[in-house]
């Protein structure tokens, strides 16, 4: 990935993360698929595909002066919620501990969609 557009592609990246969308889940929220060749640096972004990909994840394409720069980074920093490590950790062993109880269940009731359902979501969760 060439160092111009790795930050845009982190922040592209942090954005679907943040909304808690897979890169396959993130096309049915009107982020196009090709969204995973663009973070791995597969594609060259072009503006358009960038203002695509932007406006389903709240961003927005704003070009400003660089004296203006370390302003809107404190800014943007200052309202981004951030987790802590430990809110992380806890939110995935949570999530580990869903997965075994869902896949439990299935054993047991193998014909339940909704149990099913919710195994679907709890792998799609974990990529």
């Amino acid at each position: 990935m060439r160092y111009a557009i790795e930050d845009v592609v982190t922040a592209l990246k942090s954005a679907r993360e943040a909304k808690a969308l897979s890169q396959r889940t993130s096309a049915r929220a009107g982020v196009p698929q090709s969204i995973s060749k663009i973070e791995s640096g597969k594609v060259d972004l072009q503006l358009s595909s960038l203002i695509q990909l932007a406006r389903p994840l709240d961003l927005e394409v704003k070009l400003l002066p660089k004296k203006a720069l370390p302003a809107v980074d404190s800014v943007v920093r200052s309202t981004t919620p951030q987790a802590t490590s430990k809110e992380a950790a806890s939110a995935l062993n949570k999530r580990r501990q869903a997965e075994i109880v869902t896949e439990t269940l299935r054993t047991a009731l193998p014909n339940d969609t909704q149990l099913h359902r919710a195994s679907t979501v709890l792998r799609e969760l974990s990529h």
